[in-house]
């Protein structure tokens, strides 16, 4: 069953997106549009070897960064923990 017949069942609109309405016909993909998340064009086995030359050069430095960098994911939040608390 397609979505567009599961909603008129139901007396549901079918929502439509005015740049899709209004672009569509003229060949342009508007998603095009959209700038991707920088996280999401990275490998994860590339992301994983930057995030340990960045340690890396924590380490190097001598101070408390580590420490530092370890306190601020402690103390921010999980994400089903926001979930749970509604924030």
């Amino acid at each position: 069953m397609c979505v567009k017949q599961s909603l008129d069942e139901r007396k549901l609109k079918y929502p439509q997106n005015a740049f899709s309405y209004r672009l569509s016909g003229l060949g342009f993909n508007f998603f095009s549009m959209f700038v991707p998340d920088l996280l999401h064009e990275f490998e994860l086995g590339v992301w994983k070897a930057i995030f340990k030359h960045l340690i890396r050069i924590l380490y190097a430095r001598g101070d408390d960064s580590i420490q530092m960098l370890n306190d601020r994911y402690v103390n921010h939040p999980t994400f089903t923990a926001q979930l749970s608390h509604g924030s």
